[in-house]
């Protein structure tokens, strides 16, 4: 009786994130919190719950992850609330979530590297250490950059 309730819980509960999931995306939630055109620090700090929600049901594309990355762009304190927010997101982060990230900080020229972003890939690279190695090598590949110009 208890096994057919927690599966009863879980479907309720993928429901109602798949209704959420569609509310943000209906209303263009993501553009309106990352966009280059009105990201700031506040909007930014904020989005820790709405992508944790889309992460956690797959549902955050790679043309979310572009629009979100876009705050990138903004002044420097945006830039820096949106390493924060990823580094937060690091325990949750997707395979594909964690190649794009790593793979757009790789394109920052050395000298204009922040420590923000080398604690980033830091953070991502320490879940390699727990089992999955698929993006482990891309962390290390990054540390090594930096390490050795």
């Amino acid at each position: 009786m208890e096994v057919k309730q927690n599966q009863s819980d879980k479907l309720n509960t993928d429901s109602y994130l798949k209704a959420v999931i569609d509310k943000l995306k209906h209303h263009k939630v993501l553009y309106q919190m990352f966009s280059k055109e009105r990201a700031h620090q506040q909007l930014v700090e904020r989005g820790e719950e709405v992508l944790k929600i889309m992460i956690s049901q797959d549902a955050l594309s790679s043309e979310d992850m572009e629009l979100v990355w876009s705050a990138t762009k903004q002044d420097e304190t945006t830039q820096l609330e949106l390493y924060k927010l990823f580094n937060e997101l690091s325990s949750v982060l997707k395979i594909n979530e964690i190649n794009f990230i790593i793979d757009y900080l790789s394109q920052v020229p050395l000298a204009k590297v922040l420590k923000e972003q080398v604690d980033l890939v830091y953070e991502i690279g320490k879940r390699a250490r727990s089992g999955e190695q698929e993006y482990g090598h891309k962390a290390v590949e990054y540390m090594w950059r930096l390490a050795i110009p």
